[in-house]
């Protein structure tokens, strides 16, 4: 679900059309609907990252391309939008709205249509993809604004082909320099104000507030009642108090995390070791996600931007004395993990993962294998290897004997052709069978002439309507899931399981004796569960996102 903020932007991107846009897009809904059943079917591609006044808005942009499909005779089948989205950052084939139609939804329209080449496009080598997918699979690409360098039909000159396809390269590469302009500039703009100025630019630690000045800059300042709590809970650590104790004490004040959320011993650690707390500005640590640490000037200087809730000496032993009394955690290392995305907790809905200890038992031999959930607290199962077993015996008495399927992309253009050619003939038997045509001057030619006639018309009449359009086709590989799990293992299996949606539920019970641990285990197989295993490739599979 979209947060407050994305339906802002959201609907700053979309705003409501006028009048005269609407009566436009209703004089173009006549005319799409006046088009024959056979009119070249297309797709409209709208994006916009920031609507300005040097852009033009969604509206219009889909208001010329439906123009413009009018104009050719073309279907208009959807409009695909993908608002406040970069093509700098997301390729075309990793954007919510259009990548379906790009990969599952192919045979529904033969024309990709955008307004221009950087409302698709803003890297060259995705230019290149976009053109590799459109050729394999016999789909145009057409812009609106540059309707000559982008129409992949071709000119049927090769040398004013290759003229565009070099142009159309150079475009391509105008609009990725332009996009790392832009980045390069925002990014100096945002370097210049960590650097050389006291502007809060982000959500403000436990113990501040952000405040706008008479000038409108957001700037960092006390919570007093905040700063009370932090430097109480700084000064009873220092004196040997427990995390669990201090928290306690702080929720019962009615102390919250800074977002909102319930205040924990995890994030009590997280907001007395923030150097934020000494009123400097801190970035996140490389190769961290949490740990902070003082983003310094070219000069390797501290950047001083609010009142500290802890003075440095009093941060610097209160850092000293949670070194001293952090207790060595027991690693768990989850490389070979296998089925992370079927064991699943029932509790927490949560995956369950393998847990192997980096630290060998005391006896000097690696400690077992466990599992253990993501989310839940609960102590880990015994027996994985077993446990593992135990799924593939299941699963394949579920599914083993079914045939893997694939979906491949069946191109109907020889289907095409050869109905072409057999409307053509017709079109000669017939006219040459009228009165006075060319095939009614002996009678033995007539005769055969209306014997091929009716043939060539059967064969016409046997071909099917689906038969004429590109369409998935399901095939079977020859081979059942159990006889894949025999030659690729647990790695094949697992990409079915996935594949297919199967959930295993996970859990261990007591028995009657507490040293007695029971496995239960449940198997979940959705409705649809075949046509979920078949295969479906991906064109963009390897691409860069």
């Amino acid at each position: 679900m979209a947060s407050k903020t994305q339906e802002r932007i959201l609907a700053a991107l979309n705003p409501e059309w006028t009048e005269s846009e609407l009566a436009e897009l209703r004089l173009h809904e006549v005319r799409q609907a006046a088009l024959p059943d056979n009119a070249p079917r297309v797709i409209i591609s709208v994006r916009l990252s920031l609507l300005t006044e040097d852009t033009t808005s969604p509206a219009r942009q889909e208001l010329d391309q439906r123009g413009e499909c009018d104009k050719r005779g073309w279907r208009v089948v959807a409009v695909v939008k993908d608002l406040n989205v970069s093509a700098s950052k997301l390729a075309p084939w990793k954007r919510k709205a259009l990548a379906p139609w790009l990969t599952d939804r192919l045979p529904e329209y033969d024309i990709l249509m955008f307004w221009k080449l950087d409302r698709l496009i803003r890297r060259r080598q995705d230019l290149t993809y976009m053109i590799k997918w459109a050729e394999d699979h016999d789909k145009k690409l057409v812009s609106f604004s540059e309707p000559k360098l982008m129409d992949m039909a071709g000119t049927g000159d090769p040398i004013l082909d290759l003229i565009n396809e070099a142009i159309r390269e150079f475009m391509a590469l105008m609009a990725n320099i332009e996009a790392a302009n832009t980045s390069k500039r925002v990014g100096a703009a945002y370097r210049h104000h960590q650097m050389n100025s006291d502007r809060n630019q982000s959500q403000p630690v436990f113990g501040y507030d952000s405040v706008r000045g008479e000038d409108g800059i957001p700037r960092r300042v006390l919570n007093e009642r905040e700063t009370k709590a932090v430097r109480w809970a700084a000064r009873r650590r220092i004196e040997g108090a427990g995390p669990t104790r201090l928290v306690k004490t702080l929720r019962r004040a009615g102390f919250r995390g800074k977002s909102g959320g319930t205040l924990t011993e995890t994030s009590l650690r997280f907001i007395l070791r923030n150097p934020a707390l000494t009123g400097h500005r801190t970035t996140v640590k490389p190769g961290t996600r949490h740990e902070m640490e003082y983003l310094l000037t070219p000069e390797g200087e501290k950047i001083k931007i609010a009142e500290p809730v802890l003075e440095e000496e009093l941060f610097k032993k209160l850092q000293e004395v949670m070194d001293s009394q952090a207790k060595p955690k027991q690693r768990f290392d989850d490389r070979g993990t296998f089925f992370r995305e079927t064991l699943i907790c029932p509790d927490c809905t949560r995956s369950i993962v393998a847990a192997r200890f980096r630290k060998l038992a005391a006896d000097g031999n690696p400690k077992p294998t466990l599992l253990r959930c993501t989310g839940c607290k609960k102590k880990p199962m015994p027996k994985a290897e077993e446990i593992y077993a135990e799924v593939i015996k299941r699963t394949l008495a579920a599914i083993g004997t079914w045939e893997v399927q694939e979906r491949i992309y069946y191109k109907a253009d020889k289907i095409r052709e050869e109905a072409k050619l057999l409307q053509e003939q017709v079109a000669y038997y017939v006219s040459g069978l009228e009165p006075g045509g060319l095939l009614t001057r002996t009678e033995p030619i007539k005769v055969m002439s209306e014997e091929r006639l009716n043939t060539l018309m059967m064969k016409l009449e046997n071909l099917p309507p689906e038969a004429l359009r590109d369409r998935w086709e399901v095939k079977g590989t020859g081979r059942t899931y159990s006889e894949e799990y025999a030659e690729r293992g647990i790695e094949g299996l697992e990409e079915a399981l996935e594949r297919g949606g199967i959930k295993v539920h996970l859990h261990r019970e007591y028995g009657a004796n507490r040293n007695e641990k029971i496995i239960k285990m449940k198997v979940l197989l959705p409705k649809d569960l075949r046509s979920r295993l078949v295969i479906k490739p991906n064109p963009f599979e390897g691409f860069p996102s």
